[in-house]
């Protein structure tokens, strides 16, 4: 692995609270080009929010439904307005989710 893809993976650790030793989000972001931590912390938010969502209605809503959530039901703005690079995810779960 190389120098910036563990500096990536320390970050990703510190927002995932995964302990499976195979996380595929972070994998996924540890090799994507594109990565920023606004986009980790908006999809590990995404994935909280699927989780929460699939367990209220009984069946897994998907990515796709939870994507979809995240944007028809305001979450996308509140992020967009709340996301500092300084806010921690624990902050910004409460904003989002209270």
């Amino acid at each position: 692995m190389t120098e910036e893809q563990q500096k990536k993976d320390r970050e990703l650790k510190s927002l995932c609270d995964c302990e499976e030793t195979y996380c595929f989000l972070r994998e996924l972001l540890v090799h994507d080009a594109k990565y920023t931590r606004r986009l980790t912390t908006q999809m590990k938010l995404v994935e909280k929010l699927k989780y929460k969502q699939s367990e209220a209605v009984g069946y897994d809503i998907a990515w796709k439904g939870a994507m979809q959530i995240w944007v028809d039901d305001g979450y996308a703005k509140l992020f967009a307005d709340a996301y500092t690079a300084e806010i921690s995810i624990e902050a910004l779960e409460k904003i989002l989710f209270k």
